[in-house]
């Protein structure tokens, strides 16, 4: 109570020295237990895991059950401190059903008290009247049909109360794991977003910078080189090659982190995308919008659901064999939906998330992410639907 932990802990080691040898075990019992609660704020919690056990064990063994309550609570705080949930949860439920054994062997108890109590009477009541007996048998019957009743009645407000209890627990879990995904996605997204962006700046200003310079050198050698017919050609081929190299370097860092995206935001940007994949000839993409004009969401919200598209249509280029695609955009009040079908060959949506590839698992952590719904509808033969749902 005064807070001297360490202290306490060479106390109790005393007294577990003096106990062992004197063998009293219903001390040591707690003793035991004592120790590794103190223990555990030291944060020293193999050894408490230890003492905790051995006190378990002793306790079992001298079939001591009321000390087995205490050492339940300890236990849970040890797996708490130990962030084992599952098993603070397990000795939690274990611990509820201790104390609900102990509750019937009280209750059988009083009624053996009662009954002894009620057979004593009986007997004084036998040197009286045949009327009286008959009275006591009423009563007797009367007690044990509310006995039994208020048994029954305990039992189920009992067990209600634990399926509760269970119930609880198993959510808490739930929503552990969950935000514990959530968080873990989360910094993988923002790592990947910044790899890229540093990726685009450096293949822009870096490499890019460095082939412009090379071909202005070159351009400047064109004129004072005298070279042959044939050299001359190659000369010019390779300018011409190099153009085409800036053009291609710096179509993947716009691809990597496209300028339209961050400054004017994620309809501009996907409207870029849709028109440069159409020009390609390998699908035509058509977008279009409801609701929104201008409008300008998060950072994170813009990038993952442009992440989103761009996984859409590369998988829909790479596996669907669609030649149209349409994508829609539509905001009403909070809520912000994106619609992505083509008429490709379809797939089967019920497939387990293992065998659907690594483009599906990517949409469906980024949506995660954003704590949104997705929706896939696509039969074989038939193209593909996706419905994605987030509140803005």
């Amino acid at each position: 109570e005064q807070k001297k932990v360490d202290l306490a802990l060479v106390t109790i080691s005393n007294a577990i020295g003096t106990l062992e040898k004197i063998k009293n075990d219903y001390y040591l019992v707690n003793a035991y237990s004592f120790k590794a609660k103190y223990l555990i704020t030291k944060n020293d919690l193999p050894t408490a895991n230890f003492y905790l056990t051995k006190a378990m064990k002793l306790a079992n063994s001298t079939d001591m059950l009321l000390h087995f309550s205490m050492i339940y609570e300890i236990m849970i705080d040890l797996k708490k401190a130990e962030k084992d949930f599952k098993s603070a949860l397990f000795f939690k439920e274990k611990l509820q059903i201790h104390k609900d054994s102990l509750s019937s062997i009280e209750l059988k108890k009083q009624m053996q008290n009662l009954d002894v109590k009620f057979q004593s009477k009986q007997k004084g009541t036998l040197l009286k009247l045949q009327d009286s007996q008959i009275k006591e048998k009423t009563t007797q019957n009367n007690l044990l049909i509310v006995s039994i009743f208020s048994i029954a009645l305990f039992s189920i407000f009992g067990f209600v109360i634990y399926k509760n209890r269970q119930r609880i627990y198993k959510q808490t879990i739930n929503v552990l794991l969950k935000e514990k995904k959530l968080t873990a996605t989360e910094s993988i997204l923002k790592g990947q977003e910044e790899e890229r962006g540093r990726l685009a700046r450096d293949l822009h200003d870096g490499l890019g910078g460095l082939l412009s310079g090379i071909k202005l050198n070159l351009n400047n050698m064109n004129g004072n080189v005298i070279l042959t017919e044939q050299n001359a050609n190659v000369f010019q081929r390779a300018i011409g090659q190099l153009d085409e190299a800036i053009v291609e370097m710096r179509r993947v860092a716009h691809s990597m982190m496209p300028e339209a995206l961050l400054k004017f935001g994620l309809v501009d940007a996907v409207k870029d995308f849709a028109a440069n994949i159409s020009q390609t000839g390998s699908l035509k993409v058509h977008f279009q919008t409801v609701g929104i004009s201008e409008e300008r969401f998060a950072e994170n919200v813009e990038i993952t659901l442009y992440r989103v598209v761009q996984e859409l249509v590369n998988n829909t280029i790479k596996h669907a064999k669609a030649t149209d695609m349409h994508i829609q955009l539509v905001k009403t009040d909070d809520l912000l939906s994106l619609t992505a079908e083509d008429n490709g060959v379809g797939f089967d949506p019920n497939l387990p998330v293992s065998q659907k590839g690594i483009g599906m698992k990517n949409i469906k952590n980024r949506v995660d992410y954003l704590g949104g719904k997705l929706d896939i509808r696509s039969e074989v033969g038939k193209g593909s639907s996706f419905l994605i749902e987030i509140h803005v």
